[in-house]
């Protein structure tokens, strides 16, 4: 079946404003939170979701990366399926026994459990929408995330209005999200490919000595994401957990908005590089970190004019006495946002090896930098850890993008091909 590929300026508006929309809809969940229920009840939930992160993408091991950067389709959509799903069990196994290890109330027990079973379904949503991806059809991926957020708001505010109780809230989340997979993401990819997941060892062994590395580098990079948290909640309690959890996720909205920009531009980088035309794949590069870091300062500006405002608009007057903590977080952002446009680079080359390494360094610097701040200055410290990490982190990047290109350059030397050729026809989408 012949697939109609959108335009790449299509497939970002779709991505834009497809993410946009989800990351509002999760943002409005925790204004919900905020507003009918504490600050601890508000650690909790970013405690589940802090616990419950790093297994999920560590057992993902970036799967849908390796499918989308496959340029040569040298391994079915339904192996990447059935690896998927036999990865995820294991994962949520893992929750259930950490959730039981660390000796948690059964409420904030129940509610990392159901977080867990959350992520199962939008873990398989993304290997669907990888496919998708892969398909350059990021209209289809958007729409699901715009019937998904919609929905789940809707149905979380009214059970927790009506019930007053989270975990209900969060299993109506649960079952919205995994009728969404079979309702729409499923019956649109059969449109194109079958869903039917395949186990074969041999691949599925191979898919995972890929992804490997990259599990091991989204879980310490999912962990040095999230140690602030780990620490505040440790030192600082649930309810300060709260406060700090509601600023830093205006950091992570800023995040999903960045990545919308990022996810349509792998297949082409990918394509970029593998052809070789390594002018063309810089020269994007650069206008893509140029976007990231604008981003950035913007998001700094609307917290130092419009900071008491936005928080108080959003969650309530209790959050407002921690504005110089929201532009302070909001400054990590701009390192942070153009970080992931080189982060999408090194996927596109393929060099999965080397993240580990990488990530490895950011978080021993950060439980380092952590353990000395934030138990003597509390949660000021927690947003000096956050800022400190995102500036290792961009700058270890950078190294690690221009070895990149200087390697490639070589080896085209050697190769015969000319290091700065430009895009070949059939690239004529790329900016």
């Amino acid at each position: 079946m012949i697939i109609e590929k959108l335009p790449l300026w299509k497939n970002m508006s779709w991505t834009v404003v497809g993410n946009i929309y989800y990351s509002l809809s999760q943002w409005f969940m925790l204004i919900i939170l905020a507003k009918l229920g504490t600050p601890e009840l508000m650690g909790i939930y970013m405690l589940g979701l802090a616990i419950t992160a790093p297994i999920i993408f560590f057992f993902e091991m970036d799967l849908r990366v390796i499918l989308v950067t496959d340029v040569k389709h040298s391994v079915e959509f339904s192996h990447y399926l059935g690896t998927r799903m036999i990865s995820l069990l294991f994962a949520i196994l893992t929750i259930c026994l950490l959730a039981i290890l660390f000796n948690y109330t059964l409420l904030t027990m129940c509610i990392i459990i159901i977080i867990g079973l959350a992520k199962v379904s939008e873990s398989i949503s993304d290997i669907i929408h990888g496919q998708l991806q892969r398909y350059e059809r990021m209209d289809f991926i958007s729409i699901s995330h715009i019937i998904k957020g919609t929905l789940t708001l809707l149905i979380f505010f009214l059970l927790l209005f009506f019930t007053g109780n989270l975990a209900m809230a969060l299993i109506g989340q649960v079952i919205t999200w995994f009728s969404i997979l079979f309702l729409f993401d499923r019956v649109v990819l059969k449109r194109y490919i079958s869903m039917k997941p395949k186990f074969k060892v041999p691949i599925m062994k191979s898919l995972l000595t890929i992804g490997f590395p990259l599990g091991i580098v989204t879980l310490l990079a999912t962990l040095n994401t999230n140690l602030p948290l780990y620490f505040v909640e440790y030192f600082l309690g649930k309810e300060v957990l709260g406060f700090f959890g509601a600023l830093l996720y205006l950091l992570f909205a800023g995040n999903r908005f960045v990545n919308a920009l990022r996810q349509p531009t792998i297949p082409i980088l990918s394509n970029l590089f593998e052809q070789k035309a390594l002018k063309a794949f810089n020269r994007f590069m650069i206008k893509l970190v140029v976007v990231g870091v604008g981003i950035g300062i913007v998001g700094v500006l609307l917290a130092y004019f419009l900071g008491e405002w936005i928080l108080t608009m959003l969650y309530s007057a209790e959050y407002t006495s921690y504005k110089e903590e929201f532009v302070l977080v909001m400054v990590a952002g701009v390192f942070l946002y153009p970080l992931m446009f080189l982060d999408a680079a090194v996927d596109s080359a393929r060099y999965f090896k080397i993240q580990p390494y990488l990530t490895l360094l950011w978080i021993i610097s950060s439980v380092i930098i952590g353990a000395l701040l934030i138990p003597n200055y509390g949660i000021i410290g927690a947003v000096y850890v956050v800022l400190l990490s995102s500036i290792i982190q961009f700058f270890t990047y950078v190294i690690v993008y221009s070895y990149i290109l200087v390697k490639a350059k070589r080896v085209d030397k050697v190769e015969g091909v000319h290091p700065h050729r430009e895009v070949v026809p059939e690239m004529k989408h790329v900016p």
